[in-house]
């Protein structure tokens, strides 16, 4: 009650008394958070669903806040507490990390970043292990496990379209020989390409490779003994995987 000297008497402010009031309830419905609170976000597994064989996928991220109110509830991760662990350890790994060393202060957040590279086809499936302290009881307990998941698929086969690559079965000592069709492409739609190597004996030209006029890819041998290697390629593309064909000849 706050005191008015109106004609000798005490009087009450009802106003004040209503806004000191409201505070109290305010402060009792609302209590600050006691010690380390952490809170992990997303709440459940990483799934990165299918992914090829060998390939890395894209970036998924673990975010870690502590939810405590002042800054005596901490949470603190010592260097190396972030790890991969499980079956399949070895195909996730961690890419970035700001939470391992790091003490969260209240409302303090880490994040973990992990990558899927599968290295067999199937189910694959490992555990971010986090390890942490916190002033007085930490919420959740330590350690605490995040499931990653994630299945290993093979790419399809990529392969020139109606024979366009036309590997001779022999080259000649002199003269030419066509290597491929006009617009090669593979069943992926993408373009084939051919290249060659062979071991130069002075200035002694072995071979050439160029375009006629009609489109396709021709060898032109020189009349020199020699071992050439010709290699046909398509880059890999979504869902196919890289086609690559080899052949050695000795004119």
């Amino acid at each position: 009650m706050i005191r008015n000297r109106v004609a000798g008497k005490f009087v009450g402010s009802a106003v004040s008394t209503a806004a000191v009031a409201v505070g109290l309830v305010s402060l009792s419905s609302a209590p600050a958070i006691a010690n380390g609170h952490a809170e992990f976000s997303p709440s459940g597994p990483l799934a990165f669903g299918s992914q090829f064989v060998a390939t890395p996928s894209a970036t998924q991220t673990e975010t870690i806040t502590n939810l405590a109110d002042g800054d005596g509830n901490f949470l603190a991760f010592a260097a190396g507490s972030v790890t991969v662990t499980g079956a399949d350890a070895a195909d996730f790994a961690i890419s970035s990390d700001s939470c391992s060393g790091a003490t969260l202060l209240a409302h303090g957040t880490c994040a973990v970043a992990v990558t899927f590279t599968p290295s067999a086809t199937g189910a694959r499936n490992a555990s971010l292990h986090f390890v942490f302290t916190g002033g007085g009881n930490v919420d959740p307990a330590s350690p605490q496990d995040v499931a990653l998941s994630g299945t290993g698929t093979s790419p399809a086969v990529q392969l020139p379209v109606n024979g366009c690559v036309t590997a001779p079965k022999a080259l000649p000592v002199r003269g030419t020989s066509r290597l491929m069709k006009r617009g090669c492409v593979t069943n992926a739609g993408t373009a084939v390409t051919v290249r060659a190597t062979g071991s130069l004996r002075g200035d002694i030209r072995l071979y050439r490779i160029f375009k006629r006029a009609n489109g396709s890819t021709y060898i032109r041998t020189y009349g020199s003994r020699a071992k050439i290697r010709v290699t046909w390629s398509a880059p890999s593309v979504a869902g196919f995987a890289l086609y690559e064909k080899s052949k050695t000849y000795r004119t």
